[in-house]
């Protein structure tokens, strides 16, 4: 009854999303909310791997960095799109909430921002973003979005943009570099591996979906 109450809350109140994070050992948790009208979106698998680990490269591949916060919201917003074209990552995501509010999440998961995110450069071209966020608690560093834009993808470069943010990562004291990823997104999956990445966890996002106009978003805490 209570779930009920609470999905016909979202249904009316102009709530976009309210989603619910997963561990994949909770399947019976996960079986009700199904059942009581919450959509699978998206599984993440969480790796970590060292900042002392390098990919090998091919011939030197030099990127530029320059930082996101120089850019106008209008360029911001205009490279996230871009960088989201064909992206195997969080693709459900990407369908209900505009780039607007995935950008807000960025910040609100980052009390630093935008000091460590930049726009990338190549040849004198911007190609791809590189968003970074230091989480001193556990020590490490969290990859939270690393991507090209797609007339800049299989060239290389995102071996390049890796390298350099375990770099960056490794000269601001960090040991490690945690980040998620979607399961579906073998190409990036396959990056990390050969970086050395391995996986920790796994975790389900399942959501109701309320209005269509661009409002708010919530989260349940399981």
């Amino acid at each position: 009854m209570l779930l009920d109450t609470a999905r016909q809350w979202v249904e009316t109140q102009n709530i976009r999303l309210c989603h619910l994070e997963l561990s994949a050992e909770a399947a019976e948790t996960e079986g009700l909310l199904v059942k009581h009208g919450m959509q699978r979106l998206v599984c993440l698998e969480y790796l970590i791997g060292s900042t002392h680990r390098r990919l090998a490269m091919n011939e030197a591949l030099p990127l530029s960095l320059q930082p996101f916060g120089e850019l106008s919201l209008a360029e911001q917003l205009s490279l996230l799109t871009e960088v989201g074209e064909g992206s195997l990552d969080s693709r459900p995501l990407r369908d209900i909430l505009s780039i607007k509010e995935l950008l807000a999440g960025f910040y609100q998961q980052d009390p630093q921002a935008p000091q460590h995110w930049y726009a990338v450069g190549f040849q004198n071209v911007v190609v791809g973003v590189l968003l970074l966020a230091p989480r001193p608690v556990l020590g490490r560093w969290e990859l939270m979005l690393m991507g090209l834009t797609p007339a800049w993808r299989g060239k290389g470069l995102g071996r390049s943009l890796l390298n350099k943010a375990l770099a960056l990562a490794q000269q601001a004291g960090a040991q490690e570099v945690a980040l998620g990823v979607d399961e579906v997104n073998f190409p990036a999956k396959r990056l990390y591996l050969q970086a050395g990445f391995s996986g920790y966890a796994q975790q389900r996002l399942l959501a109701w979906k309320g209005g269509w106009r661009e409002g708010r978003s919530a989260q349940i805490k399981a």
